[in-house]
């Protein structure tokens, strides 16, 4: 196979890491730079296949800023790229301080596992120990974890 043939495919596929960033395609276009040279040393001379690897080098370098300072934001990058980020309310980690594990507040909605309780000022996410907890229960809180606090129902006497 020429080595023409060979930085042409090369070519083609930095045209497609261009398009679809992610590093695989442009780490075997470089791989088939290096074949390249190879190629046109034993067909064409020392001279030729040190230019084939000189000038694939600077492609090579010149895509790799490219992709890094242009693509990643580009109109074409979103259309061709699939983004498996979502846009829709995720779950934020709690601001709940850890003094709040044995203090008393009530549920403001229903805990069914989990909803929102007030405890002093603040009203926080929460999650019942295992009871279904309706709206004006009055419970203590027993733990935190990243998400929610963790609350069980007071007993009465």
């Amino acid at each position: 196979m020429s080595w023409l043939v060979i930085l042409g495919i090369a070519g083609v596929l930095f045209a497609m890491e261009f398009l679809l960033p992610g590093g695989i395609l442009g780490l075997i276009a470089v791989f088939l730079i290096f074949i390249a040279a190879a190629t046109a040393t034993f067909t064409d001379g020392l001279a030729t296949g040190f230019w084939v690897l000189f000038a694939g080098l600077v492609v090579t370098i010149g895509m790799f800023v490219a992709e890094l300072k242009f693509l990643s934001s580009s109109r074409v990058a979103k259309w061709f790229r699939h983004s498996s980020q979502s846009t829709g309310t995720g779950r934020e980690a709690t601001t709940a301080p850890a003094e709040l594990i044995g203090q008393r507040g009530h549920v403001i909605s229903d805990l069914s596992p989990t909803g929102t309780v007030r405890v002093g000022e603040g009203s926080y996410t929460a999650r019942s120990e295992g009871d279904y907890l309706t709206r004006g229960t009055e419970v203590e809180v027993i733990g935190q974890t990243v998400f929610h606090i963790v609350v069980r129902p007071l007993r009465s006497s």
